[in-house]
């Protein structure tokens, strides 16, 4: 088996926290127990995200949906999207400062990790800083299992994000572990704002959200390559409204079949 079958590729945990206008119809659990994350975020609606429509929470807890391990879901990224009843199961995802995890050191400047996904078993390392989010990499919950750290960090996310927005980030994993053998790739990120619309989902339009496209490229010692696309959907306070991710993909086709979809489960 080869190495690229074993590093992940981005990006894990956009959804910081959620709300959405003078009426929010959806709940956090934090440090201070329930209530709407309406009081720490207000945005205006006009789809361009500043700064500070983008919240992280410590200890707060988000609930997806995603799809079944080894299912493949068509999605059409042509606007106007709705994505109401898609997937399989429920994913709780728990943002944690990153004091006292075991690769607290690996990561000098992140500041929380939370899974990366429903698919890997690891955690992935973020920042926030005034201008950006930083993706610091990935690790195992279980100490000196997998490490791998990108460097320099990738920013994932740039401020104020708006339709039209690209950028590029060339980074890699130098000093990588999995299950005791050192690993590194030399890793290439296309970021473009691609979309501005509106998605639906349980009976909730988000009006003006944006769709971020995003293609990573893999390079392995020995010649090995990798290709993967992702599509996130984003709207200012609530983060990520959903992503669905491909491996295999016709350049230009907007029609994917993503081996992995999560979307944020809007409750009542």
């Amino acid at each position: 088996m080869t190495m690229m079958k074993h590093i992940p590729g981005l990006l894990a945990a956009l959804i910081l926290c959620g709300c959405y206008g003078p009426d929010p119809q959806w709940q956090r659990l934090g440090p201070q127990g329930m209530g709407t994350i309406y009081d720490l975020c207000r945005g205006d609606n006009d789809g361009l995200i500043e700064r500070d429509e983008i919240v992280y929470v410590e200890g707060a807890q988000v609930a997806c949906r995603v799809n079944a391990a080894g299912s493949v879901v068509v999605i059409d990224t042509t606007p106007p999207w709705d994505f109401s009843g898609l997937g399989d199961a429920d994913f709780a995802m728990t943002y944690s400062a990153l004091e006292g995890a075991w690769f607290e050191e690996s990561f000098p400047g992140a500041d929380w990790w939370a899974p990366l996904d429903h698919l890997s078993g690891l955690d992935a390392v973020y920042g926030l800083e005034e201008d950006r989010m930083d993706f610091y990499g990935a690790a195992s919950p279980e100490p000196g299992r997998v490490l791998l750290p990108y460097d320099p960090p990738v920013a994932v996310l740039r401020f104020p994000l708006a339709m039209g927005d690209g950028w590029t980030v060339e980074t890699g994993v130098r000093s990588g572990v999995i299950d005791g053998v050192p690993i590194s790739s030399e890793e290439t990120y296309t970021f473009e704002v691609i979309e501005k619309s509106d998605l639906t989902m349980d009976g909730l339009r988000f009006q003006n959200t944006l769709l971020l496209k995003v293609r990573l490229s893999q390079r392995f010692p020995g010649g090995d390559t990798a290709e993967k696309l992702q599509y996130i959907w984003i709207h200012e306070c609530y983060g990520e409204l959903a992503r669905a991710s491909a491996a295999e993909f016709v350049d230009g086709d907007p029609v994917i079949r993503a081996t992995e979809l999560r979307r944020l489960l809007i409750q009542p």
